[in-house]
């Protein structure tokens, strides 16, 4: 399997960053995604693919939403491979990416635990009753609860988001998730449900797994990044 990857400044505030997966079977993935501060549009495709020379040829069979390499299923795109580095017409290069060595992945031998002293134990006083360990607290994050008003709102705000076809698959991301898009980078988005979670979601993931954020320092970030776009939101702050 080689896996070619990079990003690069895109116009206006968008950051573009892109992955092609070819396996050894022949076929391919790719993944493009383009973030700014508060949203993320990109797409995603599958095919098969082939190698003369330095020249790779992508096959594309499925393709979801819109990338600079238009991945129409039948077409061909084709590449030039010029050392670690695979240029396409379109002006998409991109790099070879190395896998680590095996001994780096694998874990360093826990260091031996230092010998605890056996200490006898102290005879209880006749009458004293033991006193529990306090059980360990959660981590609160500082988000208030919307009001009845306000999770209304939300929830509207959410059936709102424009539909997938228009290529905006981080609105088809949130909307499964029932959640409102307020921050995004080149890995996760952060949403809001109606009932005040925030949860972090990892949109470059196959999988897309997705689970409440426990940094506050994050939390806030996103509720201040949502908040600009809709101001509702600055009583959650």
């Amino acid at each position: 399997m080689q896996i070619y990857q990079d990003e690069w400044p895109g116009p206006a505030e968008w950051n573009v960053a892109a992955r092609l997966i070819l396996e050894d079977d022949g076929h391919f993935s790719y993944s493009e995604y383009w973030t700014c501060y508060l949203a993320t549009s990109g797409g995603e495709a599958q095919g098969r693919w082939s190698r003369c020379g330095d020249t790779l040829v992508l096959h594309p069979e499925k393709h979801e939403g819109a990338t600079i390499l238009r991945m129409e299923p039948g077409s061909e795109i084709v590449g030039v491979i010029v050392g670690e580095i695979v240029k396409f017409d379109s002006g998409c290069d991109l790099r070879l990416q190395h896998e680590p060595a095996q001994a780096a992945v694998r874990p360093a031998p826990a260091a031996p635990k230092a010998a605890v002293p056996r200490v006898a134990p102290v005879p209880a006083l006749p009458g004293a009753q033991s006193i529990p360990a306090p059980a360990a607290s959660p981590v609160a994050v500082p988000v208030r609860t919307p009001s009845d008003t306000l999770s209304t709102r939300i929830r509207a705000l959410i059936n709102d988001l424009a539909p997938p076809a228009q290529g905006l698959s981080l609105n088809r991301l949130c909307r499964e998730w029932n959640a409102l898009p307020l921050h995004a980078d080149s890995i996760y988005v952060w949403a809001l449900q109606p009932d005040g979670t925030v949860l972090r979601i990892d949109h470059e993931s196959f999988r897309q797994d997705g689970e409440p954020e426990t940094d506050p320092l994050l939390v806030r970030t996103a509720l201040v990044h949502g908040s600009e776009k809709y101001p509702e939101l600055a009583e959650l702050l």
